[in-house]
């Protein structure tokens, strides 16, 4: 006998479905993008999410007649290697440029639009299986895309993870995804990991398969990955995964940072454990300073902690002056560049300390630094947004540190994206204002007019790709990193399907 189920979106139009007990959350998903004419990204039930669970019966996950389920409708998202690993592309690969970038789009209909230069830039056959994505992630020269089925499909440079073939049988059930710089790793919903790609970077975890049980995390760093388990042990696998030495310490963990090549570990008790074989690998020096940490921040080689009382402990390479010598206190959050750290404190003010080439002296704007909301990184700039509205940039100018030459454009924004070499700051009348190194997104000129009614932007190492309110996506920056979208303009337009009326939902 059909179930009757009531799907409704926060907007409040609502659809009255009937299906099967037996049918998957999956088929309940789809039943619903049909019905609706949207995309569906998440189900929720007034006792949890149910997006985690696309293979579980309607039954299994306690759903009964006439019950109410929430949907949240599917947004246009566009993923990069730099979106994807951030710090973890430490300076000397990022200048390097070892392997040009490309930009993956997931269209509000679940289907996938790459542009872009490299194997990445083009799925090939891979193209035919992109339907019905959930997420995207990326190393530097592969993507992998998650469907709402729980399959993978990869494509890509093949020492970059972009062959999977090999353990596509176990890519089944799939919860997340994670890239380090040169291979994925698959967290199934049986709590097994799965990997693939370069065995240097992670892509073989066969040596610690068997204690890969029960995980429901993952984190990556730029060769070596590490499982966080449901006891709150720690497994790590790749070259830079060796974790014996701290094994005895690695419980009760609630999170994982990562620089370039270490790990830290904050512990339930406040407590930090670390490894790896780079900088910020051994914290022995500040280690009972290590107490009651809330978060840490990481550079490409060193580690900043934040502790529940304010005060701030950093290690790892010398940045030429440290959070020690600044007496920090009050602090709120803790941001970084590729080598150096921003602290935004509770009064908002903000401290700076690192190499002055990566942002780590703010002197010259210091006095500017006042009632500040938030903070951005480039590879060597800060960005900060002030209360008023107004941004103020300091760093290597061409890298996004030097504003003034747009300072009276920089007025009413609402926030920053930063690429590697720039920042784009979106108004609240939708405009874009963007700085920095002009080749890589810095110089938005060639677009300006059409970067009106701007909703979101997104960014690679050297570009920027913007959509607007009509659904259609303006590029801009290094064509070989994502700039130029003009070979797949025709598909990037992603203007919604009108919706159906709603339906009323009884007792209410």
């Amino acid at each position: 006998m059909a179930a009757t189920i009531y799907a409704t979106l926060l907007s409040g139009r609502a659809v009255r479905l009937q299906i099967s007990p037996e049918s998957t959350i999956n088929d309940l998903r789809q039943l619903a993008q049909q019905r609706l004419g949207v995309g569906i990204d998440r189900l929720w039930t007034k006792e949890g999410g149910l997006d985690l669970l696309p293979e579980t019966s309607l039954q299994q996950a306690g759903l009964c007649t006439e019950q109410v389920v929430t949907l949240t409708v599917r947004q246009l998202r566009v993923v990069s290697p730099w979106e994807c690993l951030g710090s973890l592309l430490s300076w000397p690969f990022f200048e390097d440029v070892l392997s040009p970038e490309a930009f993956a789009a997931i269209r509000p209909d679940g289907s996938v639009i790459t542009w872009g230069f490299g194997p990445a830039g083009d799925p090939g056959l891979a193209q035919e299986s992109l339907e019905d994505v959930r997420d995207v992630q990326a190393t530097a020269g592969a993507f992998a895309a998650l469907r709402y089925d729980g399959s993978v499909v990869s494509w890509g440079e093949p020492a970059y993870g972009g062959d999977s073939s090999a353990v596509q049988d176990q890519l089944c059930n799939v919860l997340e995804l994670r890239g380090s710089s040169s291979a994925f790793a698959a967290l199934r919903a049986d709590g097994r990991v799965v990997s693939w790609g370069s065995v240097v970077a992670g892509g073989d975890c066969s040596s610690v398969q068997d204690r890969l049980q029960a995980v429901v995390a993952l984190r990556a760093s730029f060769l070596a990955f590490a499982a966080i388990r449901k006891d709150g042990q720690v497994v790590t696998w790749g070259e830079d995964g060796d974790s014996s030495a701290v094994q005895d310490q690695l419980n009760q963990v609630r999170e994982v940072r990562v620089s370039c090549r270490a790990f830290a570990a904050i512990k339930a008790d406040g407590g930090v454990v670390t490894w790896g074989r780079g900088p910020g690998a051994c914290s022995d020096e500040v280690q009972e300073q290590l107490t009651g940490v809330k978060d840490i921040r990481a550079v490409a080689t060193a580690f900043a902690a934040l502790r529940w009382d304010g005060l701030v402990v950093t290690w790892g390479l010398n940045l030429n002056r440290g959070a020690s010598d600044l007496c920090l206190t009050g602090v709120a959050s803790l941001h970084a560049s590729f080598g150096a750290f921003a602290a935004l404190r509770h009064d908002g003010s903000v401290a700076t300390w690192g190499h002055p080439l990566y942002g780590g002296d703010s002197e010259a704007v210091g006095d500017q630094l006042v009632e500040v909301l938030e903070l951005w990184a480039s590879s060597r700039a800060f960005a900060a947004l002030q209360r008023d509205g107004k941004v103020v940039a300091w760093g290597l100018p061409r890298c996004g540190g030097d504003c003034s030459s747009v300072q009276e454009q920089l007025t009413e924004v609402e926030y920053v994206k930063a690429s590697g070499c720039a920042f784009a700051a979106l108004r609240r009348d939708g405009r874009v204002v963007t700085w920095g190194c002009g080749p890589a997104g810095g110089d938005s000129s060639e677009v300006q007019e059409q970067l009106t009614e701007v909703t979101q932007i997104w960014a690679s190492s050297r570009a920027f790709a913007a959509v607007r309110m009509d659904g259609r996506l303006v590029t801009w920056g290094d064509a070989l990193h994502g700039g130029d979208s003009s070979a797949v303009e025709g598909q990037l337009h992603c203007t919604p399907n009108p919706l159906p009326s709603a339906e009323a939902i009884p007792g209410r």
